[in-house]
């Protein structure tokens, strides 16, 4: 019996305790009756504990790049494209059987280097009714290989929808996922306008049917590519200033929340909880107070005053019990190292 740990370079936080997980995984009891298959992107903290000399020895190593998937990604078009065709027959009464053609079939193959993330975004975005699949697919010919291109071609379409860059720098910055609802009470917008958002995302994104589920990628390759700059371009999310955009949405929850004594939700709890941490990772980047400054001086003079006034009891004892007061101090001393090693505020008003 096999048992399938499948994306180890998804799980986040300690990697240390991942690496301790596969240590223990991987001399395990020879008794066990089964054996452990792991599957993962190579992230270098992952690549050094199975090259390790003992978790080597009990272990085999397996690149998928060594093997061809070209003829399972042409049957998975081929199959899917075909249902397409199947679904959208009104629509597409005048394209020529078989659809796609044996030519535009072998081309998409090629294209998709036989990446799967890529082949199930095509049919997503091709399938998505936000157009003629037909065309759609012409213009996903178009591209050039791999699966930048595809991002490239749904993001141009996506972001029209209003609120769109706010909603998805979220999603890829918050420390983590949040429900719908509660997304919207972070970004003080309905669910309706997140969703609304993300209407041309549909390929890319999982958006749930409820408002109690959060909004995730598909694929952790897309995370990749909105925060490279030199593969989004002008879909690149630079972290410095959605790490302040989400800052000041989390210090503004804060604020009201004391002023109007307003009940505990999801939201708060995540605001006061890692206010501290955007604020740190801003202050890792050149710049950072002055784009502050620049985009938000008012309003920052003023959430400043009120926090001085109310002082930090009420979010603290938010935190709950001592493990969060000990993960927001953790964040408060990397951002007291940060200034510590030459960060310079400027004066907001007469408040430091």
């Amino acid at each position: 019996m096999i048992v399938v740990i499948d994306g180890l370079d998804e799980c986040g936080g300690d990697e240390g305790l991942v690496q301790k997980l596969i240590w223990l995984l991987v001399h395990n009891p020879p008794r066990l009756p089964f054996r452990f298959l792991f599957t993962s992107r190579p992230e270098p903290h992952l690549e050094q504990t199975f090259d390790s000399r003992s978790t080597k020895s009990k272990s085999y190593f397996l690149a998928l790049r060594d093997f061809s998937a070209r003829d399972d990604v042409c049957q998975y078009l081929r199959q899917h494209l075909s249902e397409i065709r199947e679904r959208e027959n009104q629509l597409m009464r005048d394209v020529p059987r078989p659809w796609p053609s044996r030519n535009n079939l072998e081309v998409l193959v090629e294209q998709s280097e036989g990446l799967f993330i890529y082949v199930s975004t095509l049919v997503k975005f091709v399938a998505d009714r936000n157009g003629l699949p037909q065309q759609k697919l012409q213009v996903v010919m178009m591209a050039h290989k791999g699966v930048d291109p595809l991002y490239d071609q749904v993001l141009s379409e996506a972001r029209n929808f209003e609120n769109f860059e706010r909603v998805i720098g979220a999603i890829v910055y918050l420390r983590e996922p949040l429900p719908v609802c509660e997304l919207g009470q972070i970004l003080r917008l309905q669910s309706s306008q997140i969703r609304l958002a993300l209407r041309g995302c549909q390929s890319i994104f999982t958006i749930p049917n409820i408002d109690g589920e959060s909004v995730q990628p598909y694929h952790a390759s897309l995370r990749d590519f909105l925060t490279d700059g030199n593969r989004a371009k002008g879909h690149f999310l630079d972290p410095m200033e959605h790490h302040v955009f989400i800052l000041v949405d989390c210090l503004k929850l804060i604020t009201t929340s004391v002023e109007n004594d307003a009940a505990s939700g999801v939201h708060l709890d995540y605001a006061c909880r890692n206010w501290c941490y955007h604020f740190s990772l801003v202050l890792v980047h050149q710049g950072a107070i002055s784009f502050m400054e620049s985009q938000f001086g008012g309003e920052m003079v003023n959430l400043m005053k009120k926090m001085e006034k109310q002082w930090l009891k009420p979010p603290i004892y938010r935190l709950g019990d001592f493990d969060g007061v000990e993960a927001v101090l953790k964040d408060c001393d990397f951002a007291l190292a940060r200034m510590a090693v030459g960060v310079i505020f400027t004066d907001f008003g007469g408040v430091h």
